[in-house]
């Protein structure tokens, strides 16, 4: 993608930035002029963006949801849309359900969780415009064509089609919410907050349903040395092919594949026994072994490797999803410890 290419398109979208720490509102505003946007305003309340958004009109409102002041982002960027019809897309820190579900109800324009990447905030904005421009396109033609509808029974309106048009437009927007909630941004697989989700789901499921659970946790090896030799950049393209490794081995439906955190993957394998967790495992360390990503500073390889940590279980009263995850996690700790770029596994007695 070609950021530089656009910016004479960016330079006409006028911003409102809405954050209240003085810093990341710099931040923002330094990212968001690098891609060309004019930022005209940087409010630090919701009643001050309110105001601001009267009185500017802008293109597009960066909301922050937790402000100081009576009242948060969230209504804020809902009595703006509302009296305004400007669009917001919400940059916050807060993924948690409650929050998620509060946002999803005022048809935000997207949902961005900090710290803010660049391109994710450029693909942000764009979309958001793009899908404003397309709802502004709809509605003029639906006005166009109220003198030409035709009525069955006297029942059918411009009112009803644009509100049933709007519904399904919502419908569409929250399903892509809750997407990018839950899905980790640099590589494209889900995030740990889905990760804790689904497993606690399946355990639950799977332990009235009397049926195994396994679980693989994967590290990098020596990911510190990488970046240290090769730049963070590297990095991130590094983590980025090790996700779709996983994504070539790990294909079930019910499968999950999440990125737990730094250089740590994790994989929830519903309805797997142990032998069939250890086969997947060991197929991923393959997977990464045939990347061939050079290594140079690996002591285990000229190329990255991973280690991997298997655990399985039938899920019971006597335990919990924090022990399994604590079994996978000691497991790889010991396939470090055993040399690394290896598969360790864990059994509990009573899971087969």
């Amino acid at each position: 993608m070609n950021l530089s290419s656009d910016k004479q398109k960016t330079q006409t979208i006028r911003l409102l930035v809405v954050e209240d720490e003085y810093i990341l509102a710099m931040n923002l505003q330094e990212n968001l002029e690098s891609l060309g946007y004019t930022v005209i305003e940087i409010a630090d309340s919701a009643e001050t963006a309110i105001v601001k958004a009267t009185e500017l009109r802008p293109s597009l409102i960066l909301m922050d949801i937790c402000l100081q002041g009576k009242m948060d982002g969230i209504q804020a960027a809902e009595q703006i849309w509302s009296s305004l019809k400007i669009p917001s897309i919400y940059v916050t820190g807060y993924s948690d359900v409650s929050t998620v579900e509060r946002a999803t109800l005022t048809f935000p324009f997207g949902y961005i969780l900090k710290p803010v990447r660049e391109r994710e905030l450029y693909v942000a904005i764009k979309t958001a415009l793009n899908r404003y421009e397309r709802e502004q396109f709809l509605s003029s033609m639906l006005e166009e064509m109220k003198d030409k509808l035709i009525t069955v029974d006297g029942e059918l309106s411009i009112d009803t089609i644009h509100q049933s048009m709007l519904y399904k437009q919502m419908q569409a927007a929250n399903l892509e919410l809750q997407r990018l909630v839950n899905l980790d941004d640099l590589t494209q697989i889900a995030n740990r907050r889905r990760f804790d989700e689904c497993l606690h789901a399946e355990w639950h499921r799977l332990k009235r349903e009397q049926m195994p659970l396994s679980l693989i946790l994967c590290d990098i090896d020596f990911f510190k040395r990488y970046n240290d030799t090769y730049g963070h950049l590297a990095g991130d393209d590094c983590l980025r092919q090790v996700a779709t490794a996983l994504k070539s081995v790990v294909q079930r439906p019910a499968d999950l594949i999440a990125r737990y955190g730094g250089e740590e993957f994790v994989v929830i394998l519903p309805n797997t026994k142990h032998q069939g967790a250890i086969h997947v495992a060991r197929t991923i360390l393959q997977a990464v072994r045939n990347l061939a990503i050079p290594h140079a500073e690996s002591s285990v390889s000229k190329h990255v490797t991973i280690s991997v940590g298997v655990v399985s279980i039938i899920p019971n009263l006597d335990l919990s999803p924090q022990d399994l995850m604590a079994a996978a996690d000691k497991a790889l700790y010991a396939a470090k410890q055993q040399g690394r770029d290896r598969v360790i596994s864990f059994q509990f007695n009573h899971s087969q």
